[in-house]
């Protein structure tokens, strides 16, 4: 697991240090703090092989611009003269490092087709990631236009398999990406895993199975339903079950983890992300601002049968600097307990 976390130059951060992370982290702040943003620091970091992933987080904010203009939003300042460094280490002291650059392309490297141009400039974006000093075999992509269309090249082709599975879920992510994993589980026979937090937001919930491309459930009705009828909820811990389940033994980050959900549900979103993400060995990393949400995990944290569960929580009150440096102020479980109980403001 990953128990540090730095950031240099990175969208709107200048700057970010974060240490002591447990298995479940919860990134709290005002609004363009820079929550979301350490979030696609840690999911290009964590696919590292898969260098195309720095250029295509943009997509994740439903940006889609592949010129430099596009890439600078990137960079803090949109200053692509000044590279970004991400830099984790885990809890076997492993560094992992990303560096992201542009270099410009000399007129003698220039041939018919030429990488894209903005405003005159030729450039090269480059990602440059090493293992404990070692660098890793794919050292980045270009970008270059071909027929008047903007084509992804990879420098080099990676070689070694990917350390991590990370997934990174946005406020917007389709449920139905996890469809596989469902697919799996229920083959494997363990829907059991499944229908008790289902069944906590619907209780009519009886049955789940996958039919064609739709996910089905039972409502003890004369059919089959199709979830996509039911609340935002039922499908958003679906998503979470299937996708923690999809990371095990390593990352999966949830941006606005409680969306969609009614306070009186929270309990059991937690309860779920908790006990799951423990039986599947995989790191958490959330945002949010929901102070119902935060009294709940405080609340199941504090059931006598969770106490073992108390050591792997880390809340981070995130808050940016005129400088652009985001200081973190961390809560174990019993600061975070403390401040939940007395109604003490940690957002």
């Amino acid at each position: 697991m990953i128990k540090t976390l730095s950031v240099e130059n990175f969208r709107g951060l200048r700057r970010a240090e974060i240490s002591n992370l447990s298995r479940i982290n919860i990134f709290l702040g005002k609004n363009n703090c820079g929550k979301s943003s350490l979030l696609e620091a840690l999911f290009v970091l964590s696919n590292r092989l898969n260098p195309t992933l720095a250029l295509k987080i943009n997509e994740l904010r439903h940006y889609y611009n592949n010129t430099l203009e596009g890439l600078s939003s990137s960079f803090y300042n949109r200053d692509t003269d000044t590279p970004i460094h991400i830099t984790s280490e885990n809890t076997e002291n492993d560094r992992y490092l990303m560096t992201i650059s542009t270099e410009r392309i000399l007129s003698k490297e220039i041939e018919d087709n030429t990488p894209i141009s903005y405003d005159g400039k030729e450039y090269r974006l480059k990602v440059f990631t090493s293992t404990n000093g070692k660098p890793n075999p794919t050292t980045g992509f270009e970008v270059v236009r071909k027929d008047d269309k903007l084509v992804l090249t990879l420098l080099n082709t990676p070689t070694e398999r990917q350390e991590n599975t990370c997934i990174y879920m946005t406020p917007t992510y389709p449920f139905y990406e996890s469809i596989d994993v469902l697919k799996d589980m229920l083959q494997n026979k363990r829907k059991d895993s499944l229908m008790p937090s289902l069944q906590a937001l619907e209780p009519s919930i009886s049955d789940i199975a996958v039919i064609g491309n739709d996910i089905m459930v039972d409502l003890a009705v004369n059919k089959l339903l199709p979830i996509n009828i039911l609340g935002d909820g039922i499908r958003k811990i679906l998503s979470i079950i299937l996708n923690i389940n999809a990371c095990k033994g390593g990352i999966l980050l949830i941006d606005e983890v409680d969306n969609g959900f009614h306070f009186t549900s929270m309990t059991s979103l937690w309860q779920t992300i908790l006990s799951t993400a423990l039986a599947c060995n995989t790191q958490i990393f959330v945002t949010t601002h929901n102070i119902d949400s935060l009294k709940s995990l405080s609340n199941v944290l504090n059931i006598q049968a969770n106490s073992l569960m108390r050591q792997d929580i880390s809340a981070y009150k995130l808050i940016k600097k005129d400088s652009a440096e985001l200081v973190a102020l961390h809560y174990g479980f019993e600061e975070f307990s403390h401040m939940m109980s007395n109604d003490i403001e940690i957002r």
